[in-house]
């Protein structure tokens, strides 16, 4: 008997988060329009949640670049951010000190909603589908350091 064979890659979706409805042009926001989709919030809203928790963050004496701010990309390391998620019941998950996960289905759930952090890029992997702006999974292959994810929503899947 032959088992049945899992995808390689998880569908794409092209989703901006609503970017569109609000500015033009390009923009590093992947943090901000990962958490709109797998929250299911306004762009907007969360945009300038995270641009005030931006502006508020003190400069590192060290950092000598660009201040981050929610169009230019977010500082995920700050423990202010890990409030902020975890001020919305979502739980980091790393993949441990020089590990990773492959973005494919063998490695992810089918259910529920993750956040993936992937090198210098935020991701939502939604119900087994892929949402960005543009396809990060390189077939599969894409290294996933760590993801955020909403563990009473597995514990809801578990039961039925």
């Amino acid at each position: 008997m032959d088992l049945p064979t899992l995808p390689q890659t998880f569908p794409f979706v092209c989703d901006d988060g609503g970017r569109s409805r609000y500015f033009r042009g390009r923009a590093g926001d992947c943090v901000v329009r990962s958490i709109a989709i797998a929250m299911g919030r306004d762009y907007l809203e969360v945009y300038s949640e995270l641009s005030a928790l931006c502006k508020a963050e003190r400069q590192s004496k060290c950092r000598t670049f660009k201040r981050v701010s929610a169009r230019n990309g977010v500082d995920t390391k700050r423990k202010w951010f890990r409030e902020y998620m975890r001020s919305h019941n979502y739980v980091w998950q790393s993949a441990g000190f020089g590990a990773h996960y492959s973005l494919n289905p063998r490695c992810f759930s089918a259910t529920g909603t993750f956040i993936l952090s992937m090198r210098r890029h935020y991701s939502c992997l939604k119900d087994g589908v892929l949402y960005d702006i543009v396809d990060p999974s390189r077939e599969g292959t894409a290294p996933v350091f760590g993801y955020w994810y909403k563990p009473d929503h597995f514990a809801t899947n578990m039961e039925g």
